[in-house]
């Protein structure tokens, strides 16, 4: 506060101070009922219509216009006029808590719910019955919980032959070695958009420069985890055949990725050492090739809703190869 005011002296204007905002009975702009500065209301003054004032939007509990439980002009309720419908009210859906029909945690009428019947054994963090989530409620013993069972990503380093756990000392041994055509783990994880997956195997140690030496089709393999990412437009075959050329002679997990639009998966292939500027061997394709083309076919039908994310995706790994490149420094 001003310390003038603090002892006494304000600087009104009207019935306001304009120093500490304080106000005073004389002096007011009154409109009706409503002083016009400081918004003061008189009650001698109301417009009322019903219950309530049209000037200052004021209501009074006499002359409600009464639909059943709720008045049609202020919309105040009154709780003898409720049509209940067990525990929510047919007309103004206000909700009482003694008729409740519950089904475990939650109520078939209204769908509160109640944190004494969740059930978390499932999962510590989603309740089984309502799907409610809470945080930070697993108890890790090193990558699993002691409640629900629930597993966590390892972290993997490797250990002779195989690999183990850092954090809860998990031993598991993994081919990490190509087939006869140079297909590897790692390559048919970046197809998938496995990102969890894709990070495993990096911990484990994965090449992620190795090389097909042979043209491959991984849509023979299946999904079996968040699944390409399919051209939604009348490009779509055009864009599939240029996308196929990832899997040619010398193509790589990082041109895999970045031909199927996965952005995070480039990002970490990209922080693990993959080499942005190798090409298949016939010299013509590199990730950034396979980015760029099928951004331009995705971005001539943006008005699908689809291709807008999709556009924006190869964007992104656009922008992080172009960067990578200039970074880039040859190994010794």
């Amino acid at each position: 506060m001003n310390l003038k005011c603090l002892f006494g002296f304000h600087l009104w204007d009207g019935c306001k101070c304009t120093k500490c905002g304080k106000s005073r009975d004389e002096s007011h702009d009154w409109d009706g009922c409503k002083c016009r500065q400081c918004g003061r209301s008189r009650n001698e003054d109301h417009d009322w219509d019903g219950c309530k004032c049209r000037r200052c939007r004021k209501s009074r509990n006499q002359d409600h216009n009464w639909n059943g439980c709720m008045c049609r002009n202020c919309g105040d309720a009154r709780d003898e006029s409720h049509d209940w419908d067990g525990c929510k009210c047919r007309r103004c859906c206000k909700t009482r808590d003694e008729s409740h029909d519950w089904v475990g945690c939650m109520c078939r009428t209204c769908f509160k719910t109640r944190d004494e019947s969740h059930d978390w054994t499932k999962n510590c963090e989603k309740c089984a019955r309502c799907d409610i989530v809470r945080l930070n409620a697993h108890s890790w013993d090193g990558c699993r919980c002691k409640r629900c069972g629930k597993e966590r990503t390892h972290d993997w380093t490797r250990s002779g032959s195989g690999s183990v756990c850092l954090k809860c000392g998990r031993e598991e041994s993994i081919d990490l070695t190509s087939d006869s055509k140079g297909k590897t783990a790692l390559m048919v994880a970046a197809w998938r958009g496995d990102s969890l997956q894709v990070e495993e195997l990096i911990h484990k140690g994965a090449d992620v420069n190795a090389k097909l030496v042979q043209n491959i089709d991984l849509r023979n393999i299946g999904s079996g985890g968040i699944g390409p990412v399919w051209m939604p437009t009348a490009k779509a075959r055009t864009g599939d055949f240029f996308r196929s050329c990832a899997t040619l002679p010398g193509g790589t997990a990082l041109m895999i990725a970045a031909a199927e639009g996965h952005s995070e998966i480039v990002r970490r292939l990209l922080e693990a050492g993959a080499d942005p500027t190798a090409k298949t061997d016939n010299g013509k394709h590199s990730a950034l090739n396979f980015a760029k083309y099928l951004k331009s076919q995705v971005d001539e039908e943006l008005w699908r809703e689809e291709s807008v994310s999709l556009s924006a995706r190869y964007r992104d790994i656009v922008v992080a190869l172009e960067t990578a490149i200039k970074q880039w420094t040859p190994p010794q």
